[in-house]
């Protein structure tokens, strides 16, 4: 119930505080693994390895439920997301100490969160027309349709992200980073 699952338009977990309790469908997920790091007297410590929409307090409870002892989550971190490690975070004793220079040192682009995906290319008219919303004619070889492909124009500046079409090997936009460039917009008066 504590989860941001929606049910009839409301989050679960506002539900849950105001005590109403709802029947909720059981969902597939994928857990690439579980292993027991720790065994004690009263508690078990496990990394799980599993893809999005897994909620892990409910893995626990099945878990539980399965072993016919019950089970919580006592603690929980996320220890990476996608390409993201913990171990590359910035603390928050950092974030208020730092110079911002030294922050600012720390942050990655747009497309390190897209690193595992087929990349393209745009020249100077083609990129005009994607971050117009038109779809361009620059799939990766040998892309399927529907495959989601970072695009970057002709200096590696990534433009946005656009999905492979079906049979002409075109591009078409799916979500564009600002378009705007640098500098004093001119508007007529």
């Amino acid at each position: 119930m504590y989860s941001a699952v929606h049910h009839e338009g409301r989050r679960l977990y506002e539900l849950a505080r105001e005590g109403i309790e709802v029947e909720r469908e059981p969902r597939d997920v994928v857990v690439h693994a579980i292993a027991v790091e720790d065994v004690g007297e009263t508690a078990v410590t496990l990394r799980v390895r599993c893809g999005k929409g897994t909620y892990v307090r409910v893995l626990a409870a099945d878990l539980g439920k399965a072993l016919g002892c019950g089970a919580a989550v006592e603690r929980l971190v996320r220890a990476r997301v996608g390409p993201f490690a913990l171990a590359g975070a910035v603390g928050w004793d950092a974030l208020t100490e730092l110079p911002v220079d030294a922050l600012w040192a720390r942050v990655l682009p747009p497309e390190s969160a897209l690193a595992g995906w087929a990349g393209v290319s745009l020249d100077g008219r083609a990129a005009r027309r994607f971050t117009h919303g038109h779809m361009v004619d620059a799939a990766p070889p040998a892309a399927r349709a529907g495959t989601p492909v970072r695009v970057h124009d002709a200096t590696g500046t990534l433009l946005g992200v656009g999905e492979v079409t079906p049979g002409a090997g075109g591009v078409k936009p799916l979500r564009l980073l600002n378009a705007d460039r640098p500098g004093t917009r001119v508007l007529p008066a």
